[in-house]
């Protein structure tokens, strides 16, 4: 499994993508494969782009793809 992970200002990397489950609430959002993620991290950055082309979100958002990272995760048994 692969997982997301941003790199907030204090140098620290945590998984921020997540779901809502209709019986659970929000859960970490995992990726069967790297290839999964990055696609989602793809299109992260379209929407983003998209905002900003509509003028929904200012140019400098702060999103930089090098805040991001994608790892490969053991899953819990």
């Amino acid at each position: 499994m692969f997982e997301v992970q941003h790199q907030f200002a204090n140098g620290e990397w945590e998984n921020t993508w997540y779901e809502d489950h209709p019986f659970d609430g929000e859960k970490p959002l995992y990726f069967d494969t790297r290839e999964d993620a990055l696609c989602e991290l793809a299109l992260f950055f379209d929407e983003l782009k998209d905002a900003v082309e509509r003028g929904g979100m200012p140019e400098d958002h702060g999103y930089r793809p090098e805040d991001f990272r994608i790892i490969e995760i053991e899953e819990a048994v």
